[in-house]
Formats: C-alpha cells, structure tokens, sequence
C-alpha cells in the first residue's frame, strides 16, 4: 500500500509486491489528499490520513477494497501517519 501525489491531489493505492494489480483505493478531487495508509493488525480496515481542499489532515478508514469509507475523527489538527496499535 502507498499514496501517490499527482496533478495537485493524493490517493492510497495498492499493488501486489511484484508491481501488479495495481488498484486505487480512493479517488480524490482536486486539491484533496489522502496518505500515510496502514493496515490494521488483522487486515479487515485501512486507517489513513485526509484532507479534504476544504479542511484539514483527519483520519478516516475503509475497507481493504476501498469501500465504507468513515471519518475517525474531525478537529483542527493535522493528525497525519496514523499506526494501528494495541493497548
């Protein structure tokens, strides 16, 4: 998994380890970025970083396919390369 930035926005992608099956996982507008993915521990949810062109950096997940996107949080922080962790 990895972002990719280009033409003034960034999404998360995926690929296989030998460069195939290359998926976008999110699909950003202008001026909108999505970065610093990780997987949880057991793989079902990806927690990555969002700012949207009218906001700031907020975590969000979704699923592994990219689908169920939700936001985890909404302050005025910039809340960038989220890790999963255990307590």
């Amino acid at each position: 998994m990895f972002s990719g930035f280009q033409g003034g926005f960034a999404d998360v992608a995926i690929m296989n380890a030998d460069g195939t099956g290359f998926r976008r996982l999110t699909s950003n507008p202008q001026g909108t970025f999505s970065a610093w993915a990780s997987f949880s521990p057991d793989g079902t949810k990806i927690l990555f970083s969002q700012a949207p062109s009218t906001s700031w950096w907020d975590l969000y997940t979704m699923d592994p396919n990219g689908g169920s996107v939700t936001v985890v949080t909404r302050t005025a922080d910039a809340e960038l390369w989220p890790q999963w962790g255990t307590a």
